[in-house]
């Protein structure tokens, strides 16, 4: 970090560009109202009084500061919204003036009006809002830029840390997700193909029952058929006797039909999973 030395700022002369840039938008604005016969207070210049003016030329001397470093300011056309870039990392800084107790009378109509100059640490910090300067007794903050730059980009560097070190964790959690999912996946797979084998497990073996089941059912009937052939014996007529035959083929066409091993509805070879 090559700061060299930091002036402390006692005017707007040599003003930062973008300080430089606000003094002229002020002035477009007192040209404006000097010429206007009604005058809103938003139309009135911002930076007429003294702290105001403070306020731009403590901004101007910490812009020129953090500049040197390679930083990029930027400011609000009130000067009240304050971030320096630093690398990728927007460093937000608050530098507002102090309440002192003094009610009822307008901040810009005080004489010695105090400063307190924060860094606004990232979203991700656990330690927010540490880096504080304000006046004191002994000395300004004008006199602190050199520090107050320093640490604005230190505040830089560990903004892009907490950032790098967060998107180190968020990968590991992501990475965790993912394998945690992919192990969700595989065992739900494993189930899903257990449930399936379980099923035709089952279906196979329903199956084998209801064939033994109609094959002793296609025996029933041979059995019952082979015992009316007994029974009948030559008591029969003739045309009795044709129509126990004709009986008879049909029972037998039957009983091979419910028959798993005569009508070929076992395979021996289907396939086991």
């Amino acid at each position: 970090m090559q700061l060299g030395k930091v002036a402390q700022p006692r005017s707007l002369k040599d003003a930062h560009r973008l300080i430089a840039k606000l003094l002229e938008q002020d002035e477009q604005r007192r040209i404006k109202a000097a010429n206007s016969r009604y005058v809103f207070s938003w139309d009135e210049p911002y930076f007429d009084s003294p702290t105001e003016k403070r306020r731009l030329r403590i901004l101007s001397g910490l812009f020129k500061a953090v500049t040197k470093c390679g930083a990029k300011p930027s400011v609000s056309k009130d000067a009240k919204d304050v971030s320096v870039t630093v690398g990728d990392e927007h460093v937000h800084i608050e530098l507002e003036v102090i309440d002192d107790g003094c009610k009822g009378t307008k901040s810009q109509n005080r004489p010695h009006d105090r400063f307190k100059l924060t860094i606004k640490e990232g979203w991700r910090s656990k330690e927010q809002d540490q880096y504080v300067w304000e006046d004191n007794k002994d000395e300004k903050i004008e006199s602190m830029l050199r520090n107050i730059a320093e640490d604005v980009i230190l505040a830089g560097e560990r903004h892009y840390r907490t950032h790098k070190e967060y998107q180190y964790q968020w990968t590991l959690e992501r990475k965790q997700e993912l394998i945690e999912k992919e192990r969700q996946r595989i065992e739900m797979e494993a189930r899903l193909e257990h449930e399936r084998k379980e099923k035709l497990r089952l279906e196979r073996i329903q199956l084998l029952l209801d064939e033994a089941s109609a094959h002793r059912q296609a025996c029933d009937i041979r059995e019952y058929i082979a015992r009316v052939l007994d029974l009948s014996g030559t008591s029969l007529l003739p045309a009795e006797q044709e129509q126990l035959m004709i009986w008879v083929e049909w029972a037998r066409a039957q009983a091979d039909d419910l028959d798993p091993i005569v009508s070929g509805r076992f395979q021996i070879d289907r396939p086991l999973e």
